[in-house]
């Protein structure tokens, strides 16, 4: 009896031991929500937009494929190496457009195999991590990781691939010391070479961190469905605005699926579409309630000229004004936007738009995830980004006409959201 029941105990130890490596080495297999952000702050009686520190926006970079290998890929703009962004409200900087290596073995020339990595796998990733040699890096970054995936998996499960790789060096010194390509104003950045993506461990806003994550695994995976690794197919360049539209929103709902920064300011922007009149429009009023309190300050905005609409009461004085959507979809638009110095208003529309076709409400799950889905299905069949492309798409998944009738719904949607979202705000501030 004493040894059968020495030997249960055994087994019972090493089953209990097997277990824990398991864990350790895949980590969370179900989706979990970090803690919610606020999207407005009453504290000292004005309604203040939530923003991230400067030191802190426009901190992830896209590396995009050389113009050789894609037949239709945007000219290059001409900036100085370390410019920063022209932006003073996204959350992202225009991607980079840069050449790879002319070397047939692009891997056996890269800088960072010069780095001692400690690998380790999740259930999804595959991370190698730079030995730090000072500070203490982030807890449970694997853990982060493997919550962005599932994320992403419950939102868009369809483009979601394998195994992927991260880099993760221990700071920003090593991060643009060993990577060419990477700019002093960028924390994380998509290598479509590699297939992988490459940061540094933020260990002061691991928020931060995990944001700029969800928005260059978005780019991974998208870029993935478009042009697999393996596949075969000639390189096609998916559509720019929703590309960086998703990665915005993936972003955006990382923290909280009903949204944070982005969908803030979606409320409580005054929102314009193209015309002269608009343009033309300067300081908005500030709106006082009954109670006394005044709306409007701006206080923790970038420097703009007021401006206002009749979407609702205005909650703010500051404002964007989006182009034509015709003009928009065009593959060199973003580059337009970084030489004319609206790149902030490029990725505010782009989210916007990507907002109102795949989760105009931002409900828990997409509410318009099924057209969506076949969306991206055309655009990949067709393997063109042009308007009669864009066209033919949206009225094979969604009915519309012509990308005027998109236009035409998408502001019926805006100004219809803001409206309620405003007065929500106004409600809960009496």
């Amino acid at each position: 009896m004493r040894v059968k029941l020495t030997v249960f105990v055994i087994f019972l130890c090493l089953a209990v031991y097997a277990a824990a490596q398991t864990a350790e080495i895949y980590g969370p297999q179900q989706g979990g929500e970090i803690s919610a952000p606020v999207t407005y702050d009453n504290t000292d009686s004005t309604l203040k937009l939530i923003r991230r520190p400067a030191d802190q926006r426009d901190a992830v970079a896209d590396v995009r494929p050389p113009a050789a290998q894609a037949p239709n890929a945007r000219p290059a703009v001409q900036t100085a190496p370390d410019a920063p962004p022209q932006s003073d409200r996204a959350a992202v900087p225009p991607a980079q457009h840069l050449q790879s290596s002319p070397s047939d073995d692009k891997k056996s020339a890269r800088p960072r195999d010069k780095v001692r990595w400690n690998k380790r796998l999740s259930g999804n990733f595959t991370v190698y991590s730079q030995p730090r040699t000072q500070g203490v890096p982030t807890p449970n970054l694997n853990l982060k990781f493997e919550t962005v995936y599932q994320i992403l998996r419950k939102n868009i499960q369809w483009l979601v691939a394998g195994r992927s790789d991260v880099y993760v060096y221990q700071a920003k010194a090593d991060f643009l010391k060993y990577e060419p390509r990477a700019r002093s104003w960028s924390g994380a950045m998509f290598v479509p070479d590699d297939n992988c993506i490459v940061m540094y461990d933020d260990t002061k806003d691991s928020k931060n961190l995990i944001s700029q994550f969800t928005h260059e695994l978005t780019h991974l995976f998208f870029e993935d469905f478009f042009n697999p690794p393996a596949g075969k197919a000639a390189y096609a360049e998916p559509p720019i605005w929703l590309n960086e539209g998703l990665a915005v929103n993936m972003e955006d709902i990382s923290a909280n699926y009903r949204g944070g920064v982005w969908a803030n300011d979606l409320i409580l922007y005054n929102i314009y579409p193209p015309s002269p009149a608009a343009a033309a429009q300067k300081q908005a009023p500030r709106l006082q309630t009954s109670s006394g309190r005044v709306f409007g300050s701006g206080s923790a905005l970038g420097a703009r000229d007021g401006g206002g609409y009749a979407g609702g009461p205005r909650l703010s004085d500051k404002r964007a004004v989006f182009k034509d959507f015709r003009q928009f979809i065009r593959q060199d638009s973003i580059d337009n936007a970084s030489a004319g110095g609206w790149v902030d208003d490029w990725y505010f529309q782009a989210y916007a738009m990507v907002r109102f076709l795949f989760k105009p409400y931002n409900a828990q799950y997409p509410e318009n995830r099924l057209q969506f889905e076949q969306l991206l299905k055309e655009f990949n069949a067709s393997r063109r980004a042009d308007s009669a492309a864009v066209e033919a798409a949206l009225k094979k998944a969604y009915g519309y006409k012509d990308i005027a009738d998109f236009e035409t719904r998408f502001y019926r949607w805006l100004y219809a959201m803001q409206k309620v979202g405003r007065e929500k705000i106004l409600r809960e501030n009496k």
